[in-house]
C-alpha cells in the first residue's frame, strides 16, 4: 500500500507540473495574440505636419500666380509640406471626403515631404478604433497623370512587404475611372517631390 502510494505521488506531481506549464505557455499565447491584435488595430498617433490657414493662402497665391502669368514668365512652383497639408486638407473638407469622428470612413489625410521622397498618413475608421495606414514612396508625373511608386508601408505597426503594396496600388489605380482622377490639370507638364517641396512646371 504505501509503495502504490509513493509511485503515485510522483506522477500526480509530473502531471501537475505539466499541466501548470500548458496553462502558462496558452496564457502567454494568448496575451501575445492579443497584443498583437492590439499592435494591428491601434495606431499610436504619429505627428502628423500641421495644418495652417495661412500656408492654404500661401499656396493658393502662388497657385494664381503660375496660372495668370505669361508663358515667357517662369512658371515653377514650389509648395512646402505644410502648403501642400494645408490645400489637401482643404480640398477634402470642401469635397466632403472627410467623415465625423464617430464615422467610419476617412477622418484625416496629410503627408510628410523627405528629400525626394513622400510619406502618406491616412487615418482610417472610426474614433476609438482607428487605423493609420502609413505609406512611403515617391511621387511624380508621367505622361500627364499621377504615378506613385510606393517603397515602404504599414497598417497600424505592422509593416507590408513592397511586393503587396505595388501589386495592391496597380490593382487601385488600374480602373478607368481612377486613372481619370489621376489626370493633372492639363496647363501643368510635371509633377514631382524635390528637395522636400512638391514642385509643379505649368505650359
Amino acid at each position: 500500500m504505501t509503495k502504490t502510494a509513493n509511485s503515485i505521488r510522483p506522477t500526480t506531481t509530473r502531471l501537475s507540473k505539466l499541466s501548470i506549464t500548458v496553462t502558462a505557455t496558452i496564457s502567454a499565447a494568448g496575451l501575445f495574440a492579443i497584443v498583437l491584435i492590439v499592435l494591428v488595430l491601434w495606431h499610436a498617433s504619429p505627428s502628423l505636419p500641421a495644418v495652417r490657414a495661412d500656408s492654404a493662402a500661401s499656396a493658393e497665391h502662388k497657385l494664381q500666380q503660375a496660372e495668370h502669368a505669361a508663358a515667357s514668365n517662369s512658371r515653377t512652383v514650389r509648395l512646402t509640406e505644410d502648403e501642400v497639408n494645408s490645400v489637401l486638407h482643404d480640398l477634402l473638407q470642401k469635397g466632403g471626403r472627410l467623415v465625423a469622428p464617430n464615422v467610419d470612413g476617412l477622418h484625416d489625410f496629410r503627408v510628410r515631404l523627405i528629400g525626394n521622397q513622400i510619406e502618406a498618413f491616412i487615418v482610417l475608421g472610426r474614433r476609438g478604433t482607428e487605423v493609420t495606414v502609413d505609406l512611403e514612396g515617391k511621387l511624380y508625373s508621367q505622361e500627364g497623370r499621377l504615378q506613385f511608386d510606393p517603397i515602404a508601408g504599414r497598417i497600424g505597426e505592422l509593416r507590408l512587404p513592397q511586393g503587396i503594396l505595388i501589386s495592391a496600388m496597380r490593382q487601385a489605380l488600374s480602373g478607368p475611372e481612377e486613372r481619370q482622377r489621376l489626370r493633372l490639370p492639363p496647363d501643368i507638364t510635371d509633377l514631382q517631390v524635390e528637395n522636400s517641396q512638391v514642385l509643379l512646371r505649368y505650359y
